[in-house]
């Protein structure tokens, strides 16, 4: 662990808040502010001295750090980092500016804005006090803000505020949405900042290239597309429609071809990028469906990355191949030069269907049985907590709801880790068989070989505990996030007869088991936790293959073999253990 230098270090705060008599604390606060300081310091594993009272350099350690690992209450994780934010304040000899003044301070015309303010939008007061005040002790008036303004007050922040925030700039995103919001909404005679994106986008719009290359586009996903079998009626469509396809090439399912077209479009971004054609010449889809095309795509992929191979690198080249073999370009000759491409990109990218660096650095943390059992507690935890909140207030808010929401779909990706399309897509009634007029038996959740990607089918039963909580988010939570009755979903839209979109599931059970547990944990990565704690235990290749539904003598399965080392190596390390001289013999 490495650290910015500055002036001073922890050391010098603790020392500050021991000794400054300017400082309004008690002696009490004062020894709980320097046992906190102690106590962050332990967490670093590194003494006080050698580390800087620096916030911008603190932040970036912090952020690592969660309460459930460092296995206390969030509450006390929250008054320590007080502790800590008050003996930076005390070293650095500045006092906390975003505390809030009584709204009589400001002069005018400040203070008639903020009469127009209702009650309803008090949100807006809360994001721009800091900085109408700011402007106020500045002499700069509501009608002379720009977005100039905004970043010199950001400047200011940076050196007199301040703030242990995982991310200490949002406030000045936040407020700057706000000001808009007052501009547009509330009438404000200001003018609307424009604020920076945070990131910046890597494909161009498909507006961007020619009508040629535009209607070409089209044209492949209007021969490629298959029906929407989320929409109403699909299930009966698919058994009368004309079977008149190429079965080389089944029709793409609506999300499969949006990422298809995202592809192609990326790679259309990339070849213009490399100088490979102009905007003006790319005029076909068969364009960028050349190894040499899917090589610079790769390669942009991999530059984004900062050369770490990454799974997805590979998938382009893989999609852009199958486009190349839809669109008839799949010669002999083009069918060797597309697998010589992929054998050396497998190569240079370190991507041979194994375990990649970042798969294995989330779950090296699961080889440690007290990060599974908090994992595997996290269903029945969010339910408590949304009970207690529900009896405090006498109803369900959506946000509570959707912390049910993640339980459920926790708890089934723990009894089944299906791929994220899947379980978006679970039909309450024809997916999962609930017991009848029992309560506390096991339930049974089941999909189709057709509906799963390598036509397997896969099946498992649910424990009781778990279709507890699944009754209790069907009856009493699932209505609150659904205004359309009849939604055959178990995770549905916010309205309509149509499933949750995948990416807003996946984002919402990736950041609540962050925010709960400090864990990071995609949709994906359960299948991955799953498997190595079958090979774990003891189970083989047939068992892991039965579980993920994975096509027999798949090489994804070689992925875990090194679990079964780490395996290995615990029972080593224990016989060791118990041939060592015991202390105080």
């Amino acid at each position: 662990m490495t650290y910015v230098a500055t002036q001073f270090t922890l050391a010098d705060a603790i020392h500050a808040v021991e000794t400054r008599a300017e400082l309004k604390h008690s002696a009490k606060r004062r020894v709980e502010i320097v046992r906190d300081i102690r106590i962050v310091a332990g967490w670093l594993d590194r003494e006080p001295a050698e580390i800087p009272a620096s916030i911008y350099a603190l932040q970036e350690h912090l952020r690592q750090l969660h309460h459930a690992q460092l296995g206390v209450s969030k509450r006390r994780f929250q008054n320590i980092l007080s502790s800590l934010r008050r003996g930076l304040e005390a070293v650095r000899g500045v006092h906390d500016v975003t505390r809030l003044r009584p709204e009589t301070d400001l002069p005018q015309p400040w203070l008639s804005l903020y009469a127009e303010i209702p009650t309803e939008k008090a949100w807006v007061k809360g994001m721009l006090n800091s900085f109408i005040r700011w402007c106020a002790d500045n002499n700069v008036a509501p009608r002379q803000v720009t977005k100039d303004t905004f970043d010199q007050w950001s400047d200011w922040r940076r050196v007199q505020t301040v703030t242990l925030a995982r991310d200490p700039d949002r406030a000045v995103r936040r407020a700057m949405d706000a000001w808009n919001h007052a501009a547009r909404t509330l009438g404000w005679p200001v003018r609307v900042v424009q604020r920076e994106t945070r990131r910046t986008p890597v494909t161009r719009p498909l507006t961007f290239f020619t009508e040629a290359f535009q209607h070409s586009v089209q044209a492949f996903i209007v021969r490629n597309s298959a029906p929407d079998q989320t929409a109403a009626g699909s299930h009966l469509n698919r058994w009368l429609d004309d079977d008149d396809t190429d079965e080389r090439f089944p029709p793409l399912a609506p999300r499969t071809m949006r990422t298809r077209r995202d592809i192609i479009l990326l790679a259309a971004t990339a070849v213009i990028d490399a100088g490979m054609v102009s905007r003006h010449d790319l005029l076909s889809v068969d364009q960028v469906a050349t190894p040499e095309a899917a090589a610079a795509t790769f390669e942009a992929a991999l530059t984004r990355s900062g050369n770490a191979p990454t799974e997805y690198a590979l998938t382009i080249v893989k999609a852009l191949r199958n486009v190349a073999a839809r669109q008839g370009l799949m010669t002999d000759r083009e069918a060797r030069r597309w697998a010589t491409l992929k054998r050396r990109l497998v190569k240079i990218g370190g991507l041979d269907n194994l375990m990649t660096p970042k798969n294995r650095q989330r779950l090296a943390p699961f080889l440690d049985d007290r990060v599974v059992r908090r994992l595997a507690q996290l269903p029945s935890a969010l339910v408590e907590h949304a009970e207690a909140e529900r009896r405090r207030h006498g109803r369900i808010t959506r946000t509570v709801a959707c912390r049910v929401q993640v339980a459920a779909a926790v708890a089934l990706l723990l009894t089944l880790p299906v791929r994220r399309s899947n379980l978006a897509t679970i039909e309450i009634d024809r997916h999962i068989d609930w017991p009848v007029g029992r309560r506390n038996c096991e339930g049974f959740l089941h999909f189709d070989c057709e509906e799963v990607k390598t036509k397997r089918g896969v099946a498992a039963a649910i424990p009781a505990d778990w279709m507890t909580i699944l009754r209790l988010y069907r009856r009493d939570y699932w209505p609150v996030l659904c205004d359309t009755p009849g939604n055959p979903y178990l995770f549905p839209a916010a309205t309509g007869l149509r499933p949750k979109d995948p990416n807003d599931l996946s984002r919402l059970v990736t950041v609540t088991i962050a925010r709960e547990t400090g864990l990071s944990v995609n949709l994906h990565l359960f299948r991955h936790i799953c498997a190595a704690l079958i090979v774990r235990s003891g189970g083989n290749a047939e068992d892991v293959t039965a579980l993920l539904g994975q096509v027999r003598d798949s090489r994804a399965l070689l992925r875990y073999v090194e679990f079964q080392s780490a395996t290995a190596a615990a029972k080593l390390d224990a016989a060791i253990s118990a041939r060592r001289p015991k202390k105080g013999r």
